[in-house]
């Protein structure tokens, strides 16, 4: 039996509030149905009514879980967690067709003497969005989104910065060239030139995890760096970085690296960088994300007139190429970012003829070339960033920002002024997003 993260309690503070009212509702029901069924035994009444606190923490906990995962279907079989005198199991959870997580939650608390009291409530969760957004691009450039508009930072980095990370709402990484890397940290941007005259490409950290980070860039071969929270290091060399890096991500403590055409796959293993299995791609990638520790998709430059893609199926060890079947002109893909392993988006080049802005989509099965003529002249695309199914932003050249808000990619460049841009994450990452309870249903047991 698994116990009950002390930081949860209080992290939902919309769920409290509304089952206020529902425990008033329910604690009058049911002593009137008791009063009427001359059954108000005190050791009974007081476990059916702490079976419906332990139900209560029981949301709380999924709450937490979906707000710091975005994962429906990862609330399945969690428990049974201890609670009180009592605990709960998290179970059956379906997305439902307005994006809410719809899922179950049995809570049971027992006496001596008595039979177990089971309290069962059936909850939708929607998903919130995170607080904001960062994005960098050329000359050094730093914009923060509040939810309403874009604003330039005071601060600007002395060369194009290309790549930025927010492990946690409070701390960011970026990179970009000759050397740049910026940290924020409480509200202040601070610059250090590491390695002056190469450039950096991508960083990524582990989840939540500002301390564990590596940046990938080029100097006539591959350089990958080390952050540990003070201070930045080559790790272990290894005879598999053959040629420049352009991106690397970070599941986990265990990260992969993708790079041009002569460097296959890379994936750390905790001591050093290794070939990830057979390389079957021949192209350069340019963006990779993954979905699980096992499970990635990556992007690269156009094959003849299809688009690159590189699946490595979770649980496989070795990459493998995609073919879009069908769509559009296929320009070099730049950038990818997967929210689960049948939802990915991918950005990049603009398509020609035409001048669309170019967004790809997987749903698990294949890549479908969506359609963006209604936006307008497109521009190249460079970055794509998600926190949830509902919630995408894509960046690139001369200012172009787009949102996706789960059914439609819409302009959302309010407030640039027409800056190349390179990169877009949301802060903490692709979790820390806020949870609320739109419906309570108490399951009756016959």
């Amino acid at each position: 039996m698994t116990r009950l993260p002390q930081h949860q309690r209080g992290a939902i503070t919309l769920v409290g509030a509304l089952f206020i009212v529902v425990v008033l509702s329910v604690m009058a029901i049911s002593l009137l149905q008791m009063a009427r069924s001359n059954i108000l035994n005190s050791a009974v009444n007081n476990d059916a009514i702490e079976a419906l606190f332990v139900a209560e923490t029981g949301v709380e906990h999924a709450s937490y879980l979906y707000a710091s995962t975005s994962s429906c279907a990862g609330l399945a079989g969690v428990g049974p967690v201890a609670a009180g005198r009592g605990s709960f199991v998290l179970s059956n959870p379906v997305v439902q067709p307005g994006g809410e997580c719809r899922v179950q939650v049995t809570a049971s608390v027992v006496s001596a003497g008595t039979a177990p009291s089971v309290r069962s409530a059936r909850v939708d969760l929607r998903l919130g969005l995170p607080t904001g957004a960062w994005a960098v691009g050329k000359n050094g450039a730093i914009f923060f989104w509040d939810g309403t508009s874009w604003t330039a930072s005071s601060f600007t980095a002395s060369d194009d910065l290309k790549a930025i990370t927010c492990p946690t709402a409070n701390v960011c990484h970026a990179v970009g060239k000759n050397g740049v890397v910026l940290h924020y940290i409480g509200g202040t941007w601070t610059e250090t030139i590491l390695d002056p005259g190469e450039d950096y490409e991508d960083i990524a950290c582990a989840p939540s995890n500002p301390d564990y980070c590596f940046l990938v860039g080029k100097q006539g071969g591959g350089i990958i760096r080390f952050w540990d929270g003070s201070s930045w290091s080559a790790p272990s060399a290894s005879t598999a970085i053959v040629d420049d890096l352009k991106a690397v991500t970070c599941p986990s403590t265990t990260c992969y690296a993708v790079g041009k055409k002569n460097q296959p796959p890379l994936v750390y293993n905790g001591s050093t960088w290794v070939n990830d299995g057979t390389d079957n791609i021949n192209k350069e990638l340019k963006g990779v994300s993954c979905y699980s520790t096992t499970g990635c998709q990556a992007v690269g430059k156009r094959n003849g007139s299809n688009y690159t893609f590189a699946q490595r199926p979770g649980g496989s060890f070795t990459w493998q190429r995609n073919q879009v079947a069908s769509g559009f002109n296929k320009p070099d893909l730049e950038s990818v970012y997967c929210i689960s392993a049948s939802d990915c988006w991918a950005a990049g080049k603009k398509r020609k003829p035409g001048n669309d802005f170019s967004l790809v989509h997987w749903d698990g099965t294949s890549w479908i070339s969506w359609p963006t003529a209604a936006l307008g002249k497109g521009e190249d695309l460079k970055g794509i960033s998600c926190s949830s199914t509902i919630d995408c932003f894509a960046v690139g050249k001369k200012g172009s920002v787009l949102h996706w808000n789960g059914s439609t990619w819409s302009d959302a460049s309010s407030g640039l002024t027409n800056p190349d841009l390179e990169s877009v994450v949301f802060t903490g990452g692709s979790s820390g997003s806020s949870v609320a309870l739109v419906r309570w249903e108490e399951l009756i047991r016959n």
